[in-house]
């Protein structure tokens, strides 16, 4: 989660005297009260009073929320919409100022007030008019519930007209939220007023103008990066920037945004290497594999760096280009074995013939009849993954046409994750199982048809189902290989134990 806080030295001034003050509270039963009349109800059916709904009327009626006929004005409606109502009161009150520097010149926020003086023993001073920015909520005395929006603050009374009892100025600190649009009042945060904000957020904008790493939008909430250089393996794996400080600032995991296509090349091939380093293999297939589900389907790039790259793949030569030289080195051995090796070719058999969803859903057909199958589990890396070749939905469709009881085992990688498909596939009445222990062991994606005398019919896949063809449909991008379930158990662990729970 992001965070963009911004701690503001601030000058601490209270003063106290007889005031008269303007808050915007919120009036939830007035809210709630005119939207019973736009319901067409009448006051005295509400209320079963005349003198009740007399007296309301003329209340509602010289407010202006509604007219002759009880019928909402378009200020009533505002009240539904936005149930703050201006509120005046007077009296004795102790007023806590706080003086913050923003670019135009210093200004004044009120920070706490209290309807009891305090016992500290103080000279009447000048009242000084103060730049004070108002619409800020509050707590009126601090102990209480009392949230309000203060507006406006004027002296009254004959002797303190002019006069106030001042406290002296002691240095403090203002916490501001800059997404949220909150300032920290104790242990408590309270909305900041849209003129505040805007000052904030234009003194925040102009001391991020200058940093290492690159252009920080507060609108976006991203960092458009310099270069991929400043950053460490983990910041860059997740793709944001977890910590940084700079004059009061401090921002959290904010998102890198890369717009420049050479520069999206290296964050690839960085990429790559973090996942190939120490004992992991991953053959090219399966890098590119890796890049579209892992790092095309973040917002890293902007759109028309993703069109760029969405028939990238990885090569040897990629890794010397953008591969420091250091970096290169350490990766040499290891990808010569992955190019020359561990170069997974499309295997030649029933499957690889497919050219759509139906056409596998016959096959499969072929070698197992559907009144034989009890339920099919696939066992899957990225299967709710949205990228241009994830057709998931498709094929779940044509499946189900004959295989009714479908579970899907995502195996990890919880984070490529769309909400949207994973729902339209449970919609479908798939259901769905998370297992990140299955990654451990098993690398691979499966079809495991569990049947109904109590057997299984395994197939292994080196692709994503719901990738197994080209966004056109007419290039097959992996295999399908029916295997011995003697190769679902490694290292101690039995996969088809794990999937059935």
């Amino acid at each position: 989660m992001t965070k963009i806080h911004y701690q503001v030295p601030s000058e601490l001034t209270n003063i106290e005297g007889k005031f008269k003050l303007t808050f915007f509270r919120e009036r939830k039963d007035i809210a709630g009260l005119l939207t019973e009349l736009k319901k067409n109800r009448k006051l005295i059916d509400i209320f079963r009073s005349n003198s009740i709904s007399n007296a309301l009327f003329k209340n509602l009626l010289e407010s202006g929320y509604i007219d002759n006929n009880q019928n909402i004005t378009s200020k009533g409606q505002l009240i539904i919409n936005h149930p703050l109502i201006a509120e005046t009161e007077k009296g004795t009150y102790s007023i806590d100022f706080s003086k913050i520097a923003l670019l135009d010149g210093d200004y004044s926020i009120i920070t706490n007030i209290k309807r009891k003086l305090s016992d500290e023993k103080r000279l009447l001073t000048p009242y000084q008019n103060r730049l004070l920015i108002s619409h800020n909520q509050i707590i009126v005395d601090n102990d209480s519930n009392e949230f309000t929006t203060f507006d406006s603050l004027d002296l009254y009374g004959e002797q303190r007209a002019t006069r106030v009892m001042e406290s002296s100025t002691t240095k403090s600190e203002v916490k501001f939220d800059i997404l949220d649009k909150k300032y920290k009042f104790g242990d408590k945060w309270l909305l900041c007023g849209d003129d505040l904000y805007i000052k904030l957020k234009s003194k925040v904008e102009q001391i991020l103008l200058t940093n290492d790493y690159g252009h920080f939008d507060l609108d976006l909430v991203t960092l458009t990066i310099k270069s991929l250089k400043d950053f460490s393996e983990s910041d860059l794996i997740k793709g944001q920037l977890s910590k940084f400080n700079k004059d009061g600032v401090t921002i959290e995991n904010i998102p890198i945004s890369i717009k420049e296509g050479n520069q999206a090349l290296e964050y690839a091939y960085l990429y790559a290497y973090f996942k190939l380093k120490g004992n992991n293999y991953l053959s090219f297939m399966e890098l590119d594999e890796m890049f579209q589900n892992e790092i095309l389907t973040r917002d890293i790039f902007e759109e028309s760096v993703k069109r760029k790259l969405a028939s990238f793949s990885y090569s040897m030569n990629g890794f010397r280009q953008y591969l420091s030289d250091d970096k290169f080195k350490t990766l040499a051995y290891k990808l010569s074995i992955l190019e020359y090796l561990l170069d997974i070719k499309i295997q030649n058999n029933e499957f690889s013939s497919a050219q759509s969803y139906d056409q596998l859903l016959k096959l499969f057909e072929q070698e197992i009849s559907p009144s034989e199958v009890n339920k099919v589990y696939f066992v899957l890396g990225y299967p709710f993954v949205k990228n241009q070749r994830n057709k998931i939905i498709d094929a779940m469709n044509s499946f189900k046409k004959s295989y009714k009881d479908i579970v899907i085992v995502q195996k990890g990688n919880i984070q490529t994750k769309d909400q949207k498909v994973e729902s339209d596939v449970t919609n479908m009445g798939i259901n769905i199982v998370e297992n990140s222990d299955i990654l451990k062991s098993f690398h691979d994606r499966y079809i495991l048809f569990s049947l109904k005398n109590g057997k299984f019919v395994s197939y292994l896949m080196t692709c994503e189902y719901g990738q197994y063809f080209s966004q056109d449909h007419g290039t097959v991008m992996g295999s399908i290989i029916k295997i011995d379930s003697k190769e679902l158990k490694k290292d101690k662990f039995d996969l088809l134990q794990m999937v059935r729970g």
